[in-house]
């Protein structure tokens, strides 16, 4: 799978957590693009099929417990999009402040606002230098649990990229010897993205009984 790992840090710490998320997930097979949050754009958010997002709580604007401020432009900017992938959040933070990882609550607020989904609820981590041991098998767990989630996402993902080819095919079948282009698996994709799985093949079935199966797809999604 194709994950996005976006972070931004204060003294370091958030950094080094990022790396041990990549490195795991890595290892356990996925394709992991890590950047930081000044150097994303809305449009790093497209292509990935999962996207995790790592910060530190910060005092913005003389209040507490908001995202890095790197985070801020982004977010705003991602806002005015519908990202509906899923979605995992770490945080760092310092319990003797009064606001305890508020970053979390405003990242988790974010993929709401843009429609994706928590695949596990957000990993909160407390002074991590203060109990490295623990604090990093807490980490570890939350990379299990993650890997077990994306493990059965990567399921749902191939039967769903199998569909969409077959769409692709169906089109590219009636192109064939006219003025069309053939469609590409990325375009089809990108028309289809917002449609649950038992939607896709709810429309796959309405254009095959349909006379021209281009004619309906576009129709259907064009209304």
């Amino acid at each position: 799978m194709n994950i996005l790992l976006v972070w931004a840090t204060n003294s370091g710490t958030t950094q080094t957590v990022a790396l041990m998320v990549k490195d795991a997930l890595s290892a356990a097979g996925h394709s992991v693009t890590v950047k930081e949050a000044r150097e994303t754009t809305p449009e790093d958010f497209a292509s990935p099929q999962a996207i995790i997002i790592g910060s530190p709580s910060w005092d913005f604007d003389g209040n507490e417990g908001f995202p890095h401020e790197d985070f801020l432009p982004l977010m705003e900017k991602v806002k005015t999009q519908t990202v509906a992938k899923p979605f995992a959040i770490f945080g760092l933070g310092d319990s003797s402040y009064r606001i305890y990882n508020g970053a979390v609550d405003h990242l988790e607020k974010f993929v709401g606002e843009v429609k994706g989904t928590l695949l596990v609820p957000s990993l909160r981590i407390d002074k991590f230098y203060s109990d490295e041991a623990g604090n990093t098998a807490k980490v570890n767990a939350w990379l299990e649990e993650l890997k077990k989630k994306r493990a059965g996402m990567a399921r749902g993902a191939s039967e769903r990229q199998e569909l969409i080819q077959r769409f692709t095919d169906k089109i590219n079948a009636e192109r064939s010897g006219t003025k069309w282009k053939p469609a590409t698996w990325g375009q089809v994709n990108g028309l289809v993205r917002h449609l649950k799985e038992q939607d896709l093949y709810w429309l796959f079935s309405q254009c095959e009984k349909s006379g021209s199966f281009s004619k309906k797809f576009f129709g259907v999604l064009k209304s």
